[in-house]
């Protein structure tokens, strides 16, 4: 065994007691005495976004499927209230179309495109001929890959049947 690792035995028996009473004083030990509220650096309601995000995920348990609509599996933390402070029970855990939605970026998106307010325009699949709305910028001729599919077939068919006569 190396001198490292000797060394690093010492660091890790010392980090196993942390958690444990001490046995001449009866009081909890030094990791203990510097954890949350008593952390010199513990900044309470004033903390960022991402710190008081990271605080709740710490402690609030994720559930399975979103709180919601029970489909999708939650992925997002999202603050209810829009204060954003440290109560556990503001938060909820969301799946991402749910969290869009519930913050109003979901209907931002439908209506805004580059920052501005765009009326959508009128468009026809290229082979199933639904019409749909859609923004100016959309390039596509066909509106899913199935119709894209589909055309693609019917065009090999017709060269298909050439090459043979």
């Amino acid at each position: 065994m190396t001198k490292f690792m000797k060394g690093m035995e010492k660091v890790w028996k010392i980090l196993e007691t942390t958690n444990e009473e001490c046995p001449q004083c009866n009081e909890m030990t030094l990791r203990d005495s510097i954890i949350n509220e008593k952390n010199s650096q513990w900044k309470g309601n004033k903390a960022g976004y991402i710190a008081l995000h990271n605080w709740v995920r710490r402690r609030k348990l994720k559930p399975i499927n979103c709180i919601r609509c029970n489909k999708r599996p939650a992925i997002d933390l999202a603050n209810i209230s829009g204060n954003y402070m440290r109560n556990i029970d503001d938060y909820e855990w969301l799946c991402r179309y749910c969290h869009t939605k519930s913050d109003g970026r979901l209907d931002r998106l439908n209506t805004e495109y580059k920052g501005r307010t765009v009326k959508k325009i009128k468009w026809i699949c290229g082979f199933c001929k639904t019409e749909k709305l859609v923004f100016p910028s959309f390039r596509n001729k066909y509106c899913s890959k199935i119709c894209f599919d589909n055309y693609q077939r019917q065009k090999f068919k017709g060269k298909h049947n050439e090459r043979k006569m």
